[in-house]
């Protein structure tokens, strides 16, 4: 079985926005994503593990999804890294977190502070098996890489746009040298 991860954060499909109700095949992909949602996280925290709710996720724009999902573990999101990563940080803290089953079977994380994708120990320290997923759904250039590519036989990166787009010809830059040697002359 392949797996790929994304270095790009999903976008799910929004209620009432035909572009996002398209579905590429009839086979869907069993995917795991990380998600920075303190709100979704609060909600989450009123439940036991074992328990069925509908969850309702916030995107950046402030528009809501709810989503049906059963609760797997919550706790605080406190782990650390054994391997040398981006940066050499080995202590990650992604405050209160949950993790969650969709009844389509896909996972997802809830995290109350933001961290980057930078350690595959963000899935693995909470009993999550990175093996078990087609998909691995990372936002970040190229940090993730290093996390996942143990576990992903293939990685697709997808620009987005926003500070960490991977196109640099996307920025406008004010306070440049030109000619920028040794790309110019």
């Amino acid at each position: 079985m392949k797996h790929y991860a994304f270095l790009i954060l999903f976008r799910l499909i929004w209620p009432n926005d035909p572009e996002t109700q398209k579905t590429p095949s009839s086979r869907m992909l069993n995917f795991f994503i990380c998600l920075f949602d303190p709100e979704a996280v609060k909600q989450a925290s009123g439940y036991e593990p074992g328990s069925y709710f509908t969850i309702q996720l916030t995107n950046n724009e402030g528009r809501h999804l709810l989503i049906p999902v059963m609760l797997l573990e919550k706790g605080h999101g406190k782990f650390k890294e054994t391997d040398p990563r981006h940066g050499g940080q080995v202590n990650f803290d992604m405050g209160r977190m949950s993790v969650l089953l969709t009844e389509k079977g896909n996972t997802i994380m809830v995290m109350s502070l933001r961290i980057s994708p930078f350690s595959l120990r963000q899935l693995t320290a909470f009993h999550i098996k990175p093996e078990a997923f087609d998909v691995i759904i990372a936002k970040g250039v190229n940090a993730p890489i290093a996390a996942y590519e143990t576990v992903c036989n293939t990685i697709i990166q997808v620009n987005t746009p926003g500070v960490t787009a991977a196109d640099m010809s996307l920025f406008e830059y004010k306070n440049r040298p030109v000619p920028l040697f040794p790309f110019e002359s």
